[in-house]
């Protein structure tokens, strides 16, 4: 569910959406170009815990206001506001975003959802009871076979995939270890799981005159390939 909310400002920023057709973020640096071509934007994290009185909250249409007992009508669907860069809400109480996350922020601009916990943290002072945003870590990025196998011909075999003394080598050298992976992969569908092969040993042990002296588990291990 959205919690990140990106909303204009009349006010000082250190945070700008390019107007540009590009729509880039910027933090904390003078806009290329001057401010004609930027709008000053303020970010609000929100949660789904209890609204009260006084809190500051994002209403369903995208407003923000204050709650009192007067606006109660307007707390359908709206969201509590814990973490933000508007000055006038900090000053307020509500918890500063740090610029880690703001820096990564703006090369994410797509992100609209991130993890928040609530805990005590020492602040190199004292323990305060806080909000912690977990930034999302990139997943590694799995290697294709491709990749491996290009990686392994130019840096331990030293062919070149650019040079031509070398490429038509190196590219035939690829090739080879593309089929050498699919028929590998062919040959590993034919092989039975251990599941499988238990199964057939214990089968087996049915039609024996001596099966019950058969420990087919133990024979099974003393002869599984290690």
């Amino acid at each position: 569910m959205k919690n990140i909310h990106l909303l204009p400002t009349e006010k000082p920023s250190r945070l700008w959406l390019s107007t540009r057709k590009e729509n880039y973020l910027i933090f904390d640096k003078f806009p290329r170009g001057g401010v004609e071509y930027v709008e000053p934007k303020n970010i609000y994290i929100t949660s789904e815990k209890d609204i009260k009185d006084n809190d500051w909250i994002i209403t369903k249409d995208g407003r923000l206001v204050q709650v009192s007992y007067l606006l109660s009508k307007e707390l359908d669907n709206a969201s509590k506001i814990i973490l933000t860069t508007d000055q006038d809400l900090i000053k307020d109480g509500v918890q500063a975003i740090d610029d880690e996350f703001l820096e990564w922020f703006v090369k994410n601009p797509s992100c609209d959802n991130v993890e928040v916990v609530d805990g005590i943290y020492f602040d190199d002072v004292e323990w305060i009871s806080c909000y912690k945003i977990i930034i999302p870590k990139k997943e590694p990025k799995q290697e294709t076979l491709e990749d491996a196998a290009k990686n392994f011909i130019e840096n331990t075999m030293k062919f070149s995939f650019i040079s031509n003394d070398t490429k038509t080598q190196a590219n035939r050298m690829l090739k080879c270890v593309e089929f050498g992976a699919k028929w590998q992969q062919e040959q590993n569908k034919k092989l039975y799981s251990e599941e499988e092969v238990l199964r057939i040993i214990t089968e087996c042990k049915s039609y024996l005159s001596f099966g019950d002296e058969f420990n087919e588990i133990k024979w099974f291990e003393q002869f599984k390939k290690k």
